[in-house]
């Protein structure tokens, strides 16, 4: 039975046994680290505690000093997956540069996962699930479609924003380098192949369990630069009569409006489950019949809506529409973390 677990560089593992004895899996490249934690876990082997009457307390005192060490080593290896990926896509498109043209790119790939870190780790919040870097932070936003096959269940997952610990109310987040902080957005299910759709700062495949994975890729993408229509945020939402609801908050993404026409694709995390309306017009006289109508100005200009309820506090959707608003029955606020890339 483990008592404790930490991550270090490729792919190396130490781990203490109740047999009392600290096992290595050393990695010829990462020898000072595993030096540290030999060094760190041998004081602790060496001390009283190892007497017989007192197990129990060297097991917990064990386990204790390897996880003191999980946060910052895991980080590492984040930070390492994290540059392996800068590095892929910068020569993949280097050395595939006279072939694609116009704003899209394609690449292809295979990555190994390392542990996803959502909070910091503790001995009562060891690392759960584990992840693969696919696109890696760029200051822009991706707009694209992965179709991905695995060594085991995996989901893709698109990270937002980023976002500082404040605007964290609630949605899923992932802080995997220690430092910056992003909103994250998946499925409920894992498969083993499969594609998904996806607008955001970074790209990753990952799985709910600590399970170490393979997956092989194909990316099709484009970058684009912050914009009017192609945006990231955290917003909080405000109690609104907008909708006709006395009791509902909203959270305006792209404000309706009389002149423009949008199309794009939007992903986003809540702090709780939400809907989406998607408004159509404005209409002409005559026009709307039988639907749900909302104007702005006592009729005189008329939007019909479209109401779409994923059932869940975070998704991934098309759209198209005069305005996108995000909306929730009751009366208590939610946050919500978004990426939205449209034309209009």
């Amino acid at each position: 039975m483990l008592v404790g677990l930490a991550v270090v560089p490729s792919g190396s593992t130490v781990f203490a046994e109740q047999s009392q004895k600290a096992h290595f899996l050393t990695d010829p490249t990462s020898n000072q680290t595993n030096n540290d934690l030999a060094n760190t876990i041998g004081a602790a082997t060496n001390s009283s505690l190892l007497k017989a009457g007192n197990f129990a307390a060297n097991t917990a005192a064990l386990n204790a000093k390897v996880l003191q060490l999980t946060p910052s080593v895991a980080h590492k290896e984040v930070i390492s997956a994290i540059n392996q990926a800068q590095a892929h896509k910068r020569v993949y498109e280097q050395i595939h540069i006279g072939e694609q043209s116009g704003p899209w790119r394609i690449m292809r790939g295979t990555v190994n996962s390392v542990p996803e870190i959502h909070t910091e780790l503790s001995a009562t919040n060891p690392h759960k699930h584990e992840i693969a870097i696919i696109l890696p932070d760029t200051g822009k936003i991706y707009d694209g479609v992965i179709a991905f096959s695995a060594s085991t269940d995996v989901a893709p997952a698109t990270l937002i924003v980023p976002v500082n610990s404040t605007e964290i109310k609630g949605q899923l987040a992932a802080a995997m380098d220690g430092k910056k902080i992003y909103a994250i957005t998946t499925e409920d299910h894992e498969q083993k192949i499969g594609t998904w759709p996806f607008a955001g700062n970074v790209l990753t495949i990952h799985n709910n369990k600590p399970i170490p994975f393979k997956v092989d890729y194909t990316v099709i993408y484009r970058e684009l630069e912050p914009s009017k229509n192609n945006k990231i945020g955290t917003i909080q939402s405000i109690p609104s009569t907008l909708l006709g609801n006395t009791s509902e908050q909203l959270a305006v993404i792209i404000p309706p409006s009389p002149t423009n026409q949008y199309s794009g694709r939007l992903s986003y995390t809540a702090s709780q489950n939400i809907q989406l309306v998607v408004f159509h017009g404005p209409l002409g006289s005559g026009e709307g019949k039988g639907q749900r109508i909302w104007s702005p100005d006592n009729g005189k200009t008329r939007y019909a809506l479209t109401d779409i309820d994923l059932g869940n506090n975070m998704g991934n959707l098309v759209f198209a529409g005069n305005g996108l608003v995000m909306r929730s029955f009751s009366d208590k606020p939610f946050t919500v973390s978004y990426a939205v890339v449209s034309n209009g």
